[in-house]
C-alpha cells in the first residue's frame, strides 16, 4: 500500500517526539539507595542511587518524604558533604561536586580511577579525600586521594606496590592531621586486610594494621571518634577492630561479617553504628561490644548508617529497598520511600485479558503487582529462594496463569 507524503511525514514526526520525550517512574517506590549523607548545619538527607545516571534525593523532613535534588550521568560510589553544604560524590573515573544541594553538578576526569570512599575535612571546605583504586598499566593499586579545590584535581599516594584495592578513609573531627585508609592486598593466593595511619594530614602514612588480622580479606571501613583521635574503629570482613592508642594496638570486638560502614554519633560518641551486607551493628559502649538490630530492615547492602547529628535517637539508611528512619536509636526501623522512584525494572508483564494487572521484577526489590494500570502497587511473596526475575509472561486466556525465569541461576 502507498501512503500519501504528508502521512509519512507525520508518522516520522511522531517517531521522533516519542523518542525524544522523557520516561516517568510511575513506581512502586523504593529502589536501591547506595550512598547516604546528612548536612551537618542543615539535616538535610541526601540519597544517592546504584544505577546510571545517578538520581541524588533528599529529605528535609527527617527521611519522612523524598524528592529529586539532581542527577549526574556517571556512577557513584560513595557520598560526602562539607562543612559548607558542599556535596561530594566519588565513582568509576570520575568525582563529582556540587555547591547547590544537589541540583547541578561539575565532574573530574580521573583516569583509570575508581573510588570507593570519599571524605570532607571537617573545618575547611575546599579540601576532601578519598580512597579506592587505579590501574598503573598493569595492575590495580589502593592509592589515598587528596584534593585542596574542592574535588577539581586530585593528588594520590599509592598505599600498596602490590595489586591491591583501596576501601575506607576517615579524618579526625577533633585533629584533622590524623587520617586513616583501609583496603586490602593481593598476595598471588589469597587477600590480605590492611590499615595505615597518617599524622600530618595525609602526606605519609604508617601501617598500623593489627597482628591478628591477617586471616580477614579485606579491610572496609574505618572511623575516628569525634573528640579523641587516638580512639579508632576498622572494619573488616570478618570482624571490628577498637583501637585507643592510634593503632598502636588493637582490640578484636566483634566477628560479624561485612562491615562496610562505621559511624560515631556526634550527640552521642558512645553510640557507634556499622552497616553491613544484610543487618546493621550497634554499640552503646564506644565500640567495645555489638548487638545486631534489623527489626523492620529489609533487603540488602547497607552502605551508609547516618546518625542524626542533633538527636542521639534518630538514625537513617538505605538498602537495596529504600530508605529506612529509626527514632528510637536503631531498635526499630520504618520504611519511608515516600517520593522515592529509584528502583531498576528486570522484568515486566501485562495480563492480555486483564490489562489493568501487572507486575514487575525490581532488581533487589522482588516482585510487584499492580491492578489499576500502575496507580499503586503491592509487594508479593518471592518464590523459594529465587534471584531477580528476569522475564515474566501472563497466560494470553488467564490473567492467574503466569510464567517467570529466573535470573540467579
Amino acid at each position: 500500500m502507498k501512503y500519501p507524503i504528508y502521512c509519512l511525514v507525520l508518522c516520522v514526526a511522531m517517531l521522533t517526539a516519542s523518542a525524544a520525550a522523557d520516561w516517568a517512574s510511575i513506581g512502586p517506590e523504593g529502589g536501591q539507595i547506595y550512598s547516604m549523607v546528612q548536612n551537618e548545619a542543615t539535616g538535610v538527607l541526601y540519597g544517592a542511587s546504584g544505577s546510571y545516571p545517578v538520581k541524588v534525593m533528599k529529605s528535609t523532613d527527617g527521611g519522612l518524604s523524598w524528592t529529586v535534588a539532581g542527577t549526574f550521568s556517571g556512577y557513584e560510589y560513595c557520598m560526602a558533604c562539607g562543612p559548607t553544604g558542599t556535596l561530594f560524590c566519588g565513582g568509576s573515573s570520575y568525582t563529582y561536586t556540587s555547591t547547590n544541594g544537589g541540583a547541578t553538578w561539575s565532574s573530574s576526569y580521573q583516569q583509570n580511577t575508581i573510588f570507593y570512599d570519599i571524605v570532607a575535612h571537617p573545618t575547611n571546605p575546599q579540601i576532601v579525600y578519598g580512597s579506592g583504586y587505579r590501574y598503573n598499566g598493569s595492575i590495580w593499586q589502593w592509592f589515598f586521594g587528596a584534593s585542596t579545590n574542592a574535588g577539581s584535581t586530585w593528588t594520590y599516594t599509592t598505599m600498596a606496590t602490590d595489586q591491591s584495592y583501596g576501601y575506607g578513609v576517615a579524618v579526625s573531627r577533633s585533629n584533622p592531621s590524623v587520617v586513616y585508609c583501609t583496603g586490602y592486598v593481593y598476595t598471588g593466593s589469597t587477600y590480605i586486610p590492611k590499615i595505615s595511619r597518617s599524622t600530618d594530614g595525609g602526606t605519609s602514612f604508617t601501617d598500623v594494621t593489627p597482628a591478628g588480622a591477617a586471616s580477614e580479606y579485606y579491610g572496609y571501613s574505618c572511623a575516628i571518634h569525634p573528640t579523641n583521635p587516638n580512639t579508632v574503629l576498622w572494619g573488616s570482613l570478618y570482624g571490628i577492630w577498637r583501637s585507643t592508642d592510634g593503632g598502636a594496638t588493637w582490640t578484636d570486638c566483634s566477628s560479624t561479617t561485612y562491615n562496610y560502614n562505621l559511624t560515631y554519633s556526634l550527640s552521642n560518641p558512645n553510640l557507634v553504628y556499622a552497616g553491613g551486607y544484610n543487618n546493621i551493628l550497634k554499640s552503646t559502649n564506644g565500640g567495645q561490644t555489638w548487638t545486631s538490630i534489623t527489626s523492620g530492615l529489609t533487603g540488602n547492602f547497607f552502605y551508609d548508617v547516618i546518625p542524626s547529628n542533633t538527636d542521639e535517637t534518630r538514625a537513617y539508611t538505605g538498602s537495596t529497598f529504600g530508605a529506612f528512619r529509626s527514632t528510637n536509636t536503631g531498635t526499630t526501623w520504618t520504611m519511608n520511600n515516600t517520593g522515592l522512584l529509584l528502583g531498576r525494572d528486570m522484568a515486566i508483564g501485562v495480563a492480555p485479558s486483564q490489562t489493568s494487572l501487572i507486575l514487575k521484577q525490581m532488581q533487589g526489590c522482588g516482585v510487584w503487582k499492580s491492578t489499576n494500570y500502575g496507580s499503586t502497587w503491592t509487594t508479593m511473596t518471592m518464590p523459594l529462594s529465587c534471584g531477580d526475575f528476569c522475564g515474566i509472561v501472563f497466560s494470553p486466556s488467564s490473567a492467574n496463569t503466569i510464567l517467570a525465569l529466573e535470573g540467579s541461576g
